[in-house]
């Protein structure tokens, strides 16, 4: 069944449980259905690496192996985000509604903070978005999700954004991303 269109917390809810009935784990629906709500905002309220052909093009370097470089990428931003209950609550210890959607704030004071910003050094991106890490924790393994670059070491806190360094590994995404792909994720 095809997801309805919109960002509305109840289309996100309505996508979530559309993904869930057709066998998705619920980590993975919420990511989908957050995926098409954010296509359909503004560029603006974009949450990850938004914007990547957009960046000034004296960003961009190109190393020996013909890897490019974008400095100073947005990765966050402060602002007002919906997650899913099973997002915020894997665990259920807050007794959060695993289906329902949640308005999370994230503030400057996280992004901004020296232990925030080391936390995003060397971390790989995929495209658009999917939770990442140990297949134990009921997260989608590396494996199984190609990563196309990673976040590098120069990651900064400037303007309301977290930014960094993203090195791309793989020239169909350097082509997609040069085409006008806005979304990618840390997952």
């Amino acid at each position: 069944m095809p997801l309805k269109q919109g960002s509305s917390q109840k289309t996100i809810s309505k996508n979530i449980e559309t993904e869930i009935n057709a066998g998705k784990d619920p980590d993975q629906a919420a990511a989908i259905a957050y995926s098409v709500a954010r296509k359909n905002e503004d560029e603006a309220e974009l949450p990850m690496t938004e914007r990547l052909s957009e960046v000034n093009q004296t960003n961009r370097s190109v190393d020996i192996n013909g890897w490019t470089t974008i400095r100073a990428n947005p990765i966050s931003k402060v602002g007002v985000f919906p997650y899913s209950g099973m997002q915020i609550d894997p665990e259920g210890e807050l007794g959060l509604d695993p289906n329902k959607i949640y308005n999370v704030y994230r503030p400057e004071e996280v992004l901004s903070d020296p232990q925030t910003i080391e936390s995003f050094k060397s971390l790989p991106w995929i495209d658009d978005h999917e939770m990442l890490g140990s297949e134990k924790e009921g997260l989608t393994p590396i494996e199984d999700r190609p990563a196309f670059g990673i976040i590098g070491d120069e990651v900064f806190f400037e303007d309301g954004y977290l930014k960094g360094n993203l090195k791309i590994f793989s020239d169909k995404m350097m082509e997609l991303i040069d085409s006008g792909k806005k979304e990618l994720s840390i997952g």
